[in-house]
């Protein structure tokens, strides 16, 4: 996501207007026959404003900052699949394993808020013939666990419940109350930037003046994903161990900054 702010600057230019002033006197003089040249006419005007300048337009920097955080939300993406001899019968079947599955994450704490379906189908199987030998029901859930604390124990207890049936397709963890290390990454990267326009504009001689223009760019910390889980269920008795380790939050901004 980028963001950008420019400060307003208003110019002004002045311009000289010139004025001329011609004088031409001519001189007759009577009962004679000669006539006296025309005087030189003479031109005077203002001077002009200097619109030229020899100071730098700006100084363009982008700077960035990255801080470090610890991740604080899990998000748990699994699958219950079932077979039947009929569709409803496999629909069904799907639906009821769902239903444990999201029954054991409500007990554990998680809201039903932060439950949402993700996909559902149902499919033929076929014999080498062609022929069709029953149906596969497939129900998907996304669950956002906000208590990493208990998410090892939830996770295993929604895999016991669902059985056989269900398929842990991974979990991701990131950081959701992330406003501190924001604050703390854009100053980082105001700061770098700063630092790199000073180094240009000393060694050009110039001041550097104030930031006239700031766009931003927040690099979301990316989900630290654990698909080893994916192939296998957990054991009923043993909860899944989670370890939240750290994540990145990063600012990079573009600073124009004025010059003299």
């Amino acid at each position: 996501m980028s963001t950008t702010i420019t400060f307003g600057r208003r110019s002004l230019v002045t311009g000289a207007l010139a004025l001329a002033a011609l004088g031409v006197t001519g001189a007759y003089l009577l009962g004679t026959a000669h006539r006296a040249p025309a005087s030189t006419p003479t031109v005077y005007a203002l001077p002009a404003a200097n619109q030229s300048s020899n100071a730098m337009p700006g100084i363009t920097v982008t700077g960035v900052g990255t801080v470090n955080g610890t991740p604080d939300t899990l998000t748990l993406a699994l699958t219950v699949t079932q077979t039947r001899a009929d569709v409803s019968t496999a629909l069904n079947a799907a639906s009821a394993s769902m239903n444990a599955v999201t029954a054991s994450l409500n007990a554990h704490g998680v809201a039903s808020a932060d439950l949402k379906t993700t996909g559902a189908q149902v499919q033929p199987n076929y014999t080498s013939s062609g022929g069709i030998n029953g149906y596969t029901a497939t129900e998907s859930l996304t669950g956002t666990l906000r208590d990493l604390k208990t998410a090892g124990s939830a996770i295993t207890a929604a895999a016991t419940a669902g059985g056989n049936a269900t398929r842990i397709d991974g979990v991701s963890l990131d950081i959701q109350h992330d406003s501190a290390l924001m604050t703390q990454a854009r100053n980082a990267a105001y700061a770098d930037a700063k630092a790199k326009a000073q180094q240009y504009a000393d060694a050009a001689g110039e001041a550097l003046g104030k930031p006239t223009q700031v766009t931003e760019t927040v690099n979301s910390p990316t989900p630290i994903d654990y698909r080893a889980y994916a192939s296998a269920q957990a054991p009923a008795a043993a909860p899944v161990p989670i370890n939240p380790g750290t994540a990145q939050v990063s600012v990079t901004v573009t600073v124009v900054f004025a010059a003299s």
